[in-house]
């Protein structure tokens, strides 16, 4: 019995019979000339295999989106979006790079941003994935002018800071120049960004020490600016003590 559940253990070497590639040769060898923007020219997208190609597509996009030319980006991201899902984290990929762009275009129609963002909604399925999905979020809505963009926008920001109190996400309060909101909300959320920064720096070493005390200086300028400097003192002591 357990010879036949098993073909009476003949081992079929299919192995061998498959085609095999054919090697390349000192005599069928020619060198790719891999010059600035090599991969626009059309020929060589013949005879090539499918990831070859996906990967082609995703050169020209990075090649536009480099030098600005956001629209013809936006195509070559679509169609590595649309014509080559191989993995849910490709999809991820393909949708964020493909939104980054088209939030450069300023008439790029709303309803398709909000449709790439439901796809990437359903394919963020790890925590990591869900992070980068609030910050694609938020920056949408920071450039909308809907009715209900405004909440949507703060609502999302106050999701990034409570999933992960990084400096960054507070700061995003500020993203969006429209938010209509008093002089203490900006002072607020200003000094938990110090307050981080401050906290950050003392175990930070080498450049990203002086990356962090610089952005500590820019942003005590600023608060400075939006009131006195023994307003601002009051507030640290406070965050200090309730932190």
């Amino acid at each position: 019995m357990l010879s036949e559940l098993f073909s009476n253990l003949e081992i079929d070497e299919t192995e061998s019979n498959k085609e095999r590639g054919q090697q390349c040769t000192p005599d069928n060898y020619s060198a790719e000339i891999h010059s600035v923007g090599w991969f626009l020219n059309k020929t060589l997208s013949i005879d090539r295999k499918a990831d070859e190609d996906r990967e082609l597509v995703s050169y020209k996009a990075a090649y536009f989106n480099y030098h600005e030319d956001y629209r013809k980006a936006v195509d070559e991201y679509t169609t590595l979006f649309l014509e080559y899902k191989h993995s849910r984290t490709h999809t991820v990929a393909a949708i964020d790079s493909l939104v980054r762009c088209a939030l450069k275009i300023p008439d790029f129609p709303a309803d398709k941003l909000f449709s790439y963002l439901h796809e990437y909604e359903q394919c963020a399925l790890d925590y990591g994935d869900q992070l980068q999905y609030l910050s694609l979020k938020k920056d949408v809505y920071s450039k909308l002018c809907l009715p209900d963009a405004s909440q949507i926008f703060i609502d999302t920001v106050c999701l990034l800071c409570a999933s992960v109190d990084l400096p960054e996400h507070w700061l995003a309060f500020g993203q969006r120049p429209s938010l209509i909101v008093g002089e203490n909300f900006h002072i607020g959320y200003m000094m938990r960004t110090a307050l981080l920064l401050e906290r950050h720096s003392k175990y930070a070493h080498g450049f990203v020490s002086r990356v962090l005390n610089r952005k500590l200086m820019d942003l005590r300028k600023r608060l400075a600016e939006l009131g006195s400097l023994e307003r601002v003192r009051l507030q640290i002591c406070y965050l200090r003590f309730t932190d």
